[in-house]
Parts: C-alpha cells; sequence; structure tokens
C-alpha cells in the first residue's frame, strides 16, 4: 500500500496483529507499525497547528468585522 494516499486510523492500531517468530513478535513488524503511527501523528499535529492558526485568523477577522459593525451603527 502506498504510504502517501495509507491514512492511519485508530481502528488500524487496535486491530494491529504482529506476525510471530521463533523468539515472539517480529521486530520489523513491530517497528513499521510504530514509523506509521508516529507518521500519522507528525501528520496530524502539523495539520492542528495550521487550523489553529487559521482559527486565529479567522478570530481576528470577526473582530474588525465586529468593531466596524459597532462604529456604523453609533
Amino acid at each position: 500500500m502506498n504510504d502517501s494516499v495509507f491514512r492511519l486510523t485508530p481502528q488500524d492500531l487496535r486491530s494491529q496483529q504482529f506476525g510471530r517468530t521463533f523468539r515472539g513478535y517480529d521486530p520489523k513488524e513491530d517497528d513499521e507499525a510504530l514509523r506509521r503511527a508516529a507518521d500519522e501523528l507528525d501528520t496530524l499535529r502539523r495539520d492542528q497547528v495550521k487550523l489553529e492558526e487559521r482559527i486565529r485568523s479567522m478570530t481576528d477577522q470577526l473582530q474588525s468585522f465586529q468593531e466596524r459593525e459597532r462604529a456604523m451603527n453609533e
């Protein structure tokens, strides 16, 4: 599956099953699952920062419009 298209979900993590080797879990599968989870969290954090910036900008713009409206009503 292409990593640029795949989006990891909480359900993916909950249902993740690791293959067993002679001495336990396959460390390569563990590492890959953890890498995918970390990559997705990084993406979510970047998206969150962008959205927070957008909210601040829109809040500032709304305040400006409200001030204009008050001035026009006076």
